[in-house]
């Protein structure tokens, strides 16, 4: 798969959606708290450097989450 079809494919939207979620629902309990900032800096960070890679636009929202993740963490 070249890198160019990496954000196009659904396969790879629907992994980083259905990992963004299980981030935010393991933050909801005390005791999956730092496994769940620990997913979530991942994630968005993985999405912060793809959107500044492809310079779509949204770097500075999803760089904040990840920061806010690593605050959390």
């Amino acid at each position: 798969m070249p890198i160019d079809n990496l954000l196009t494919e659904t396969g790879c939207q629907v992994w980083l959606g259905f990992a963004e979620f299980i981030a935010g629902f393991l933050l909801l309990f005390r005791r999956t708290t730092a496994v769940g900032a620990a997913l979530a800096f991942v994630v968005f960070g993985n999405i912060a450097i793809s959107n500044h890679a492809y310079d779509i636009g949204e770097q500075v929202p999803s760089a904040l989450m990840s920061l806010l993740a690593l605050f959390v963490l």
